[in-house]
């Protein structure tokens, strides 16, 4: 199972968060994305995609990683995750991740970007995959083959409110 990672701004050991001041935009573009919802049609949708470094407002040593998810039809639509490094040893473990936090946003863009260039009919295939349920997101990326889906990671987003 997957811890979520979740950095609520009222914890205090969250560190208060993200400092933007710090950030550098690594990727902002729009990704198809098969938006599954309860009691609702899956939907394959244009998402935009932003993936921005940084570091904690209270921790400049900590570095975070921060993707957002939005859509640009729907303005209350925000799907929010963020990871720090001391986060990430954890998720590496639970998602058997063989790269490290500095070569982790590369990876996440490589292979956003074969969800972008995919086409129908490939085989295999890349697709994302945004499944919200009440007050939790989960995104994944599959490569689909004639076989089976094979998940390349599982992130716990979450839901703007």
């Amino acid at each position: 199972g997957s811890m979520p990672l979740l950095l609520d701004d009222g914890d205090p050991k969250a560190q208060t968060g993200f400092d933007l001041s710090t950030a550098t935009t690594l990727f902002w573009r729009p990704v198809p994305v098969h938006v599954k919802q309860q009691d609702r049609e899956d939907v394959l949708e244009e998402l935009t995609f932003r993936i921005l470094t940084g570091v904690a407002k209270q921790n400049h040593n900590l570095r975070i990683l921060r993707i957002h998810i939005s859509s640009d039809s729907d303005l209350f639509f925000l799907h929010t995750l963020e990871v720090s490094e001391e986060d990430f040893q954890s998720l590496k473990n639970d998602e058997g991740i063989l790269v490290d936090f500095a070569s982790f946003p590369g990876k996440i863009i490589s292979l956003l970007e074969k969800c972008i260039l995919a086409q129908p009919g490939d085989s295999p295939r890349f697709q994302a995959v945004l499944t919200i349920r009440g007050g939790e997101s989960v995104f994944k990326i599959v490569e689909i083959n004639d076989w089976k889906q094979l998940p390349h990671i599982t992130l716990a987003f979450r839901p703007g409110n």
